[in-house]
């Protein structure tokens, strides 16, 4: 069995959908956010995991790459926010608030804020929910699904979506997730990554052909139509090409000129 990391964020569901399917007796999975995801790999206790780029950067001769695949945007990803009391461009010296679990993102926003405008916020990291949060702080940076919800109730707030920003600026994708095995456990236990790959490759194909389908049985049906659902999948780059890898090459070297790695 391959112990693999499941993010539970509507943008994996449809690859996890098709991969539990028809991989149940091979794959053994582990829900958790992109953080503790990341540690579980990271430590060996699962083999496999989509993980944040930046863990990768920060501890890329742990890993095994697969080809191939990957969690980007070319423009706007639908699910990382930032909401503001002010614009952008005159949060310096403000407070943002951000979730713990997640590290990629607020890299990202790092980067946004003082390398594209100049500016120097004070970064807090918070549990509360995005309108506590906004009463403790100046912005708050929100992912995943709750970043969807979050985009249809708050009000009052400037909303920027951070994969937007990205692709303005440098014209590349930015890289969120990258799908990675822990290089011991494989080389152990002989797991290869070409057979990752075209397990992947399949739950992809199928995926892309049915999210129609796929979203009358996806999480969120609550919050959000079907129509909805499509869309937002539709406008996830799944794929990791070359302009994928130059974007990711592009965050690394603004994340050492920075000094987070």
């Amino acid at each position: 069995m391959i112990r693999t990391g499941r993010i539970p964020y509507l943008n994996l569901f449809p690859l996890f959908y098709y991969l539990e399917r028809d991989h149940q007796e091979e794959y053994e999975f582990t829900d958790g956010v992109p953080s503790v995801l990341n540690k579980l790999l990271r430590a060996g206790r699962i083999d496999l995991s989509p993980s944040s780029s930046i863990e990768y950067l920060r501890n890329r001769e742990l890993y095994e790459l697969v080809p191939g695949h990957s969690i980007s945007s070319k423009g706007p990803i639908g699910s990382i926010f930032l909401f503001s009391k002010y614009p952008v461009d005159e949060l310096d010296r403000k407070r943002i608030m951000y979730l713990y679990h997640s590290e990629t993102s607020v890299g990202l926003l790092r980067i946004i804020c003082e390398r594209f405008y100049g500016l120097r916020p004070e970064y807090q990291s918070t549990s509360a929910p995005v309108n506590e949060g906004l009463n403790l702080g100046d912005a708050y940076l929100l992912i995943g699904d709750q970043a969807m919800r979050a985009r249809k109730s708050v009000r009052d707030c400037h909303v920027y979506d951070l994969g937007s920003i990205w692709y303005e600026r440098t014209g590349l994708p930015f890289v969120f997730a990258l799908w990675i095995g822990n290089s011991s456990n494989m080389h152990e236990s002989g797991i290869s990554v070409q057979k990752i790959k075209s397990d992947l490759d399949d739950a992809l194909k199928k995926a892309e052909n049915s999210f129609e389908d796929l979203a009358r049985v996806a999480p969120g049906r609550d919050t959000f139509t079907e129509e909805e659902i499509v869309e937002y999948w539709r406008g996830i780059s799944f794929g990791l090409e070359e302009d994928h890898l130059k974007g990711l090459r592009r965050f690394e070297e603004y994340l050492i000129e920075m000094g987070v790695l």
